[in-house]
């Protein structure tokens, strides 16, 4: 009995070494020692038996754990590269532990904070983390990819300010989301006569901004522009004809030159003149707004105006000789401008959109009659100002 156990164990303890020898990619079977241990039991019996397949029960050492990695993202990037060193454990067992990280060194985060684990296994299910935080800020700037150019303007018609309208900016950001823009004045708001520097601001998540800045410029264009005050010359006006006048004695002609509010004659056309007309050329393109009139004033006792008229322009962006007629809301018909009621009284038209001009040309239409003579008599300013980019 006693010799058959032990023939029996040392026949195990051999087919052990041999399955121990084929399985040696298993960890807790390579380190079995194959050796057999004698030890009795309780009965005094003399029995053969194995070692366990693992000794060591300790948790690898890290040698060492990156730090904390803080990094702000690359160049117009949402994200950065981060790298580290890896870390390095070691194990009891004398044996190099297998170390694995759930984030990998040279691959791109994203901006935040992530929390990286690095485990070491040994051979033996033991095991041990450390850990270190990834930190990414932002700190680049949003970027405009639209701005609004600088914005010049009249005064609306009757009013002393402009309403102004612009495309809103447009702003990018490194990090993919859209920035909140916000201008101190908004588009479609009326703005005063004068300059105004508009700002806008494109802020993104991160406590980045940028502004863009433009000028809206309002100006007053209802200014005498030279008639009375004789800043238009003479040469500048022109007509189709000059009336004239005897008073027994000496003969006065109503040249073209004499059509200045408040002057001291006037210009009116001869009187069989069927398709009267007083051009005035300016220095230069001019914005033109409105026109002041009067009749004849009384003098030499003739009491006679224009009581209506049409106007005439050469457009500022066409090279031509065509003169172009103000038209009505329709767009298709020359508009009919309601002038004088008496000689004296100025009466002040504006126009419903300004036109650009050098040359402007006013056609009476309708004028009082005096023994049956059409009598246009007429006095002139023109209102507007020089164009905005001047």
């Amino acid at each position: 009995m006693y010799r058959l156990e032990i023939k029996y164990l040392l026949q195990i303890r051999l087919l052990y070494c041999v399955l121990t020898d084929l399985v040696t990619t298993l960890e807790a079977v390579k380190h079995v020692q194959c050796q057999v241990v004698q030890e009795h039991d309780a009965n005094h019996t003399l029995r053969w038996v194995l070692p366990y397949p693992d000794p060591y029960n300790e948790m690898p050492e890290f040698e060492s754990c990156p730090a904390n990695q803080a990094s702000y993202t690359d160049h117009r990037q949402p994200t950065a590269m981060i790298e580290w060193l890896e870390p390095v454990a070691t194990d009891n067992s004398g044996d190099s532990p297998t170390v694995i990280c759930d984030h990998q060194s040279g691959t791109r985060f994203a901006i935040g904070q992530v929390l990286v684990t690095c485990t070491a296994f040994d051979g033996y299910g033991n095991s041990k983390s450390c850990t270190f935080y990834i930190d990414v800020k932002d700190n680049e700037m949003p970027e405009f990819k639209s701005c609004p150019a600088n914005q010049a303007s009249y005064t609306d018609h009757g009013q002393p300010t402009a309403m102004i309208e612009w495309l809103e900016p447009v702003a990018t950001d490194n990090s993919g989301g859209s920035p909140t823009v916000i201008c101190d004045h908004q588009s479609g708001t009326k703005f005063a006569i004068g300059q105004v520097l508009v700002t806008c601001t494109a802020s993104d998540g991160y406590g980045n901004s940028k502004n863009c800045t433009f000028n809206v410029d309002v100006k007053n264009c209802t200014s005498p522009l030279g008639l009375e005050n004789r800043i238009i010359s003479d040469t500048q006006i022109t007509a189709s004809s000059k009336g004239w006048y005897y008073d027994g004695s000496t003969t006065e002609y109503f040249f073209a030159r004499n059509a200045r509010l408040h002057h001291s004659s006037y210009w009116r056309p001869l009187l069989n003149d069927e398709n009267p007309w007083i051009k005035v050329q300016l220095d230069g393109v001019h914005v033109i707004t409105g026109l002041v009139s009067q009749g004849s004033g009384g003098y030499h006792n003739m009491n006679s105006w224009v009581i209506s008229y049409l106007i005439q322009y050469q457009h500022a962006s066409v090279n031509a000789s065509e003169m172009e007629f103000i038209k009505d809301v329709t767009g298709n018909t020359a508009k009919v401008f309601n002038a004088n009621t008496d000689s004296s009284i100025m009466v002040s038209i504006q126009f419903d959109q300004a036109i650009t001009t050098d040359t402007i040309q006013v056609i009476p239409q309708e004028c009082t009659r005096l023994n049956n003579d059409k009598h246009c008599s007429l006095r002139l300013e023109i209102l507007g100002c020089s164009t905005v980019n001047n």
